[in-house]
């Protein structure tokens, strides 16, 4: 599976909502908590402290940049 979809499957799996232009609508806080641990656990990661912020997780163009720059 490309990293792309795989991607977006967490996310969509964990509850959020991925728009057709590739941006992504966190519905809720729990939500978003359940996408960053399934986006860790599919690519063997851990997102470290400073990528959790308020610009965190607002498209897959940006997820799949910084999975590729931790991993």
């Amino acid at each position: 599976m490309e990293r792309r979809e795989k991607i977006k499957e967490c996310l969509e799996e964990s509850g959020l909502v991925v728009l057709e232009n590739g941006d992504i609508e966190i519905t809720d806080s729990v939500n978003y908590i359940y996408a960053v641990l399934a986006l860790e656990e599919a690519f063997d990661i851990e997102f470290d402290e400073s990528y959790l912020n308020d610009d965190f997780m607002k498209s897959i163009d940006q997820l799949e940049d910084i999975i590729q720059l931790i991993s």
